[in-house]
Parts: structure tokens; sequence; C-alpha cells
């Protein structure tokens, strides 16, 4: 998929294809969480700390940490800014 990314996002005039592209790509990993991991994820996307997620979702902060590990192995990110950055771009 990223292979194909590449070769649109390089073409100028398929800018538009390229961020269709990145949505895909974009629901296929969020298709891999569990409910709670999408559910971390998205508390994640809105900018919410790991301890403001386990009192609203009234979970461990460890819990919480795990299921934010699952979450980047499951789409590739290191870190809540690279996820936030993959993410985020894809969905406009």
């Amino acid at each position: 998929m990223k292979k194909v990314l590449n070769e649109y996002v390089s073409d100028e005039s398929d800018v538009k294809s390229a961020a269709h592209l990145r949505a895909i790509e974009s629901d296929t990993f969020v298709r891999l969480l569990s409910p709670r991991e999408k559910q971390i994820f998205d508390k994640v996307l809105e900018g919410s700390s790991d301890r403001q997620i386990a009192a609203e979702l009234k979970l461990s902060y460890w819990t919480v940490r795990g299921h934010i590990q699952q979450v980047f192995r499951k789409t590739g990110a290191v870190n809540r800014q690279q996820l936030m950055a993959r993410f985020l771009r894809g969905s406009q």
C-alpha cells in the first residue's frame, strides 16, 4: 500500500488520489483494533492524556498504556505524534 501511495504522492496531479489512499490505509489499520483499542485510539487522537483516558473509561493507567502500546504495534506508529500525524492527515 505504501508503495502505491508513494507513487501517487510523487505525481502532483494526483494529490487528491493520494489523500484518498491515505484514508483507505488509515481505515484498514483501524479495523485491526479491538473495540477497546479503537475507543482509546479515538481518545488519543482527541489529544487526551493516558491519565485522562483512564479516568474517562474507568480503567487503570497501566491498562490504558497497554492498549496504547497495542495500537502502536498494530498501526506501525512509534509514538503519539506519529500516530496523530498519520491518522489525522489521512482523515482530511
